[in-house]
């Protein structure tokens, strides 16, 4: 665990890069240290059991990686974990969501450019889960809204990089189930449910992912059950 007085001069390094308007380079070492700290929050959010923690562990996240960026600018995991840490703090604090998701699609794009297999293909992932979840509807024109065909592309993307990621696969069995593919479904949902078995320790994230799994799957073969009657 970090101890304080070394959070505080980290703290102090991300607030010094972050505020300068010329180009600097910050000290190479801090990057590794500052690229774990928004690591570190991202998976504290995403395990975070209410609102309030995951929005606080996201908000804290989201300064360490701005502080990585400022650090490195070539470094994609810089971006990448600044986009997930973006998008868990407005997934529990909706408002405003519109400015978060343009900001995360501006990372992942950074990401995509630095380094397209980051994480499994991650920013692919990312830009496939915001076109398939973000709502259809918005009262501004220049709205991020719900596209399949884009879901499919930047999926199909992060599949190519890593057919094994288990997210990869998670977000491709949420697509074929939202498209109501049941047969494609199936197997990919299978692979999903014995990796899941197989892992003897779930995080919280993973056990509702699970349940998920679960919940589709039955779905499924109900559906394939009835239509082959």
């Amino acid at each position: 665990m970090m101890n304080k007085k070394y959070l505080l001069l980290t703290l102090f390094f991300i607030a010094s890069c972050a505020k300068t308007t010329s180009t600097v380079t910050c000290p190479t070492s801090n990057t590794a240290s500052l690229l774990y700290g928004a690591k570190s929050s991202a998976e504290r959010a995403l395990n975070a059991k209410t609102n309030a923690d995951q929005m606080a562990e996201a908000r804290k996240g989201m300064q360490w990686g701005e502080g990585c960026v400022q650090s490195s600018p070539q470094e994609p995991g810089c971006y990448f974990y600044r986009a997930v840490n973006t998008g868990l703090y407005y997934e529990a604090a909706p408002l405003n969501y519109q400015k978060g998701l343009k900001k995360i699609i501006r990372d992942c794009n950074r990401v995509i450019e630095l380094d397209p297999a980051y994480d499994g293909g991650g920013a692919f992932r990312i830009l496939g889960n915001i076109y398939l979840k973000v709502p259809s509807f918005a009262l501004s024109k220049k709205a991020i809204r719900k596209d399949m065909d884009l879901a499919v592309h930047y999926a199909s993307q992060a599949l190519a990089i890593d057919p094994k990621n288990h997210d990869n696969l998670l977000l491709w069995a949420e697509i074929l189930m939202d498209q109501e593919r049941f047969e494609e479904a199936e197997p990919v949902l299978k692979e999903l449910r014995d990796n899941f078995h197989k892992t003897k320790s779930l995080s919280t994230a993973d056990q509702k992912n699970k349940k998920t799994v679960d919940k589709w799957l039955s779905k499924a073969q109900k559906k394939l059950t009835k239509g082959s009657r």
